[in-house]
């Protein structure tokens, strides 16, 4: 359960009450086999959302899930507190990480390794995209990013326009 909600950002509630009849396979050429349609009656918001599954994540929920109805919930409902405090220890962790910790450790990684903010917004369920925005944080890597796609995006347009150079050290060129 920890794993599937490291690997979906699915709150603890919505994981409890996951189904196999949930998945919906991915279009061809997406970057993911699968889709979990999470029906409006299991999200906080009462809102339907879409959440991309991994490899990884649909053989969490098709070993969890064998053998069961596909409208069952693959997972027991048992407390899984002993289970994540025992790999708190295997990993050296003083702190017990809890399932919002894996959700939120997704939505910060996941935004940090390129997502949108509007695509993890609705990946999350959130409302707002200032909840969303509390996950994205700043690095001097993604502020140079930043820069040089903007230093690209300046240099096409100008080339379209038929100019270069327009530096402020350096006088436009007409072509």
């Amino acid at each position: 359960e920890c794993r599937l909600i490291a690997l979906s950002g699915l709150r603890a509630e919505e994981c409890a009450k996951v189904a196999r009849a949930w998945i919906e396979p991915a279009e061809e050429g997406m970057p993911v086999p699968a889709f979990l349609h999470i029906p409006d009656r299991a999200t906080k918001t009462r809102s339907e959302r879409w959440v991309g599954l991994v490899d990884e994540a649909l053989g969490i929920l098709e070993r969890r899930g064998a053998g069961k109805a596909s409208e069952e919930p693959v997972f027991s409902g048992a407390d899984h507190k002993r289970a994540r405090e025992a790999a708190c220890r295997r990993i050296g962790s003083s702190r017990n990480i809890t399932r919002r910790d894996l959700r939120h450790m997704y939505l910060t990684l996941g935004l940090q390794q390129g997502g949108d903010a509007a695509a993890t917004q609705d990946s999350a369920g959130h409302k707002d995209l200032k909840t969303t925005q509390i996950y994205q944080s700043s690095t001097l890597a993604r502020q140079a990013m930043v820069s040089g796609a903007a230093a690209r995006a300046l240099d096409t347009k100008c080339a379209q326009m038929g100019h270069r150079g327009g530096g402020i050290d350096e006088p436009a060129v007409e072509n």
